[in-house]
């Protein structure tokens, strides 16, 4: 799983800005109906700002690229923000 979400490290270019990353991954409940679904969710703070996603899907390899997606983007938009 790290070398999925470890990607987000050359995204992140400001070294005064101290990051720190939290990722749970698993099943929601053995009682689900629909299968196997997996979730991930991540909680990034990079300088004081939390940034958060989360994804569920059949395929926890899929749920995982998902909330590096969308880490990717909020770490667009907070750096544009900075700028």
């Amino acid at each position: 799983m790290e070398d999925k979400i470890g990607g987000l490290e050359k995204f992140i270019s400001d070294p005064d800005n101290a990051v720190e990353v939290s990722v749970e991954i698993g099943k929601p409940s053995l009682h689900h109906r629909s299968g196997k679904i997996y979730y991930a969710e991540a909680n990034m703070k990079i300088g004081g700002k939390l940034l958060r996603a989360d994804a569920k899907d059949y395929d926890l390899r899929i749920a995982i690229v998902e909330i590096k997606n969308e880490l990717k983007k909020q770490i667009d938009k907070f750096k544009s923000k900075n700028n």
